[in-house]
C-alpha cells in the first residue's frame, strides 16, 4: 500500500501543491525530489563519532 500523504508532504517541502503531485508521474516526482534534494543538500561533513570515555570525561553516562 502506498502512503500518499509521504509524497504530498515531500511536495509541499518541494513547493508544489497537492494537485501538483497528482498531476506528476511517479518518474517526475522522483527527479523533481532528487534535484531539490541535491540542491538543498548541505556539504558539511558529519562530526567523527565520541568516543565512550570523551562522552564519561564530559559527564555523559548511560548510552
Amino acid at each position: 500500500m502506498t502512503r500518499w500523504s509521504a509524497y504530498y508532504a515531500a511536495g509541499i517541502v518541494m513547493g508544489m501543491t497537492p494537485r501538483q503531485v497528482d498531476e506528476c508521474t511517479f518518474w517526475e516526482f522522483d527527479c523533481c525530489y532528487e534535484g531539490h534534494r541535491k540542491a538543498n543538500q548541505t556539504e558539511e561533513q558529519a562530526p567523527p563519532p565520541m568516543s565512550d570515555a570523551a562522552a564519561a570525561d564530559l559527564g555523559i553516562v548511560g548510552f
